[in-house]
């Protein structure tokens, strides 16, 4: 999984054991992660404008939880 990829990439950062490569797809995997943020924010006001309700009332209601930070 992309996830798991990451966190161990991040491990390797934090401890200087990452090869050139394997921060390169580390790089890779953050875009990823802000592309999807961003989508996600984009999908939630998009719904919020549909709905007519303020953003943070959506989420609230829906019971959205902050995704997971790297």
């Amino acid at each position: 999984e992309d996830w798991q990829r990451f966190v161990m990439l991040k491990d390797k950062k934090e401890t200087n054991a990452i090869s050139d490569q394997e921060q390169l797809e580390l790089n890779q995997l953050i875009q990823e992660e802000e592309q999807l943020r961003l989508k996600r924010i984009e999908v939630l006001g998009e719904l919020s404008k549909l709905k007519k309700v303020p953003l943070m009332e959506l989420v609230k209601t829906l019971n959205i939880q902050p995704m997971r930070h790297g």
